[in-house]
């Protein structure tokens, strides 16, 4: 493969950490923490990994768009979603 110990296991650590943050196990904050970076900087990775960064199903969707007509205008209460 050509890489070092520590670049195996660098990359070990991030093929992990995705993978329980795709599987729900992790958040990404806990995720970044473990890697040693930021949230934002774990987020945008995924898509190399071929992850996405939010994960809603059709159900989510239809109410997140019902809720933003209800609430035209209004701020957005992820807590009522």
């Amino acid at each position: 493969m050509g890489e070092t110990r520590e670049e195996f296991e660098q990359e070990a650590k991030w093929a992990i950490a995705v993978k329980l943050y795709e599987m729900k196990h992790l958040f990404s904050g806990m995720a970044a923490s473990i890697l040693g970076i930021d949230r934002l900087a774990f987020l945008l990775k995924l898509n190399d990994y071929y992850v996405a960064m939010i994960d809603l199903t059709d159900i989510n969707l239809h109410r997140l768009q019902l809720f933003k007509l209800d609430n035209r205008g209004k701020n957005i209460d992820e807590n009522t979603l």
